[in-house]
């Protein structure tokens, strides 16, 4: 487990533990920080499974390159 306090430790820990970043995220809570955060740690090819939904107002923008 990781007990990290700013997004920059968690993205640099991610990295340095895997060197590509991470297969899977899991997301139970889901708004528009969580799924951009999931995002930003997974690997090229990896997945994301969201398993709550987010209020309807939420947006997101994912760059697929």
């Amino acid at each position: 487990m990781l007990k990290l306090q700013q997004k920059e430790d968690i993205i640099k820990a991610i990295g340095s533990i895997t060197n590509i970043g991470i297969d899977n995220a899991i997301l139970t809570v889901t708004n528009k920080y969580t799924l951009n955060d999931a995002v930003s740690y997974i690997r090229d090819g990896g997945t994301v499974n969201i398993f709550g939904t987010a209020e309807k107002s939420n947006q997101i923008s994912i760059d697929f390159e």
